[in-house]
């Protein structure tokens, strides 16, 4: 079972943000966000690929061919319209996590990387 999580980055625009299918809780997801993806660069090259099976996978998606710890990008296996998605503002991201099943949310903003647990509703 996975650790589904939404990563995103501020903009202008709102928040440009991919999918992380596993290991999103914050003791894995969040060092690994500070240490590779800490300025705005960096962070949205990670999400610029779209959605991904997770952050540091060393292993292709045959699972043929071992290689460095990096993201594993849905689009590798063919999947189509696995782009980055922009949200409004931190309350329509937070909402788009309940959707999509995600625990946790993780923003880059001036102030460095913050992470929300999303709080389940009924509705």
């Amino acid at each position: 079972m996975g650790t589904r999580s939404l990563i995103g980055v501020e903009t202008g625009e709102g928040i440009v943000a991919s999918y992380c299918h596993y290991d999103g809780y914050p003791s894995h997801q969040l060092p690994i966000l500070q240490g590779k993806y800490g300025n705005k660069v960096k962070a949205l090259g990670l999400i610029k690929p779209g959605s991904m099976s997770g952050l540091e996978v060393e292993h292709t998606w045959d699972y043929d061919e071992k290689r460095a710890a990096q993201p594993l990008y849905h689009h590798e296996r063919g999947e189509k319209d696995t782009g980055p998605q922009t949200y409004e503002n931190l309350a329509d991201i937070l909402m788009k996590a309940q959707e999509c099943w995600a625990e946790f949310v993780y923003v880059l903003s001036s102030s460095g990387w913050n992470y929300y647990e999303i709080q389940w509703t009924d509705s």
